[in-house]
């Protein structure tokens, strides 16, 4: 995570220094549930690379995955995640369902 996060197009959009990026990952570390994922299928054309994605968010149970990486919106990915409950959403959709259901009283308290 630590090598992605330094990625020069992500450096650009982000205003976050090194040390908020390490304090990040710390935190995430933290929360992080850790998964031994069963392999997958192939499932994600032109990335086989982000076939891992799916089978941790399977592993772990999630109920959504959240990212911007274009191949995991193909149609394929989509419906194979429909499939265990698993909602692909981009980082400004999620974050706008969570305001809306903490504006609602209805987002899951820990």
């Amino acid at each position: 995570m630590t090598r992605v996060l330094g990625y020069t197009r992500l450096r650009l959009r982000s205003i976050a220094s090194a040390e908020e990026i390490a304090r990040f990952l710390d935190d995430l570390e933290r929360a992080a549930e850790i998964v031994e994922p069963a392999s997958v299928e192939s499932l994600v054309p032109r990335d086989s690379d982000d076939d891992p994605v799916i089978a941790g968010a399977i592993a772990g149970r999630a109920d959504v995955l959240c990212t911007r990486d274009q191949h995991l919106y193909d149609t394929t990915v989509l419906e194979y995640c429909q499939t265990y409950a698993i909602e692909v959403l981009d980082d400004v959709t999620l974050l706008g369902r969570l305001r809306d259901d903490e504006a609602a009283g209805t987002a899951d308290r820990p």
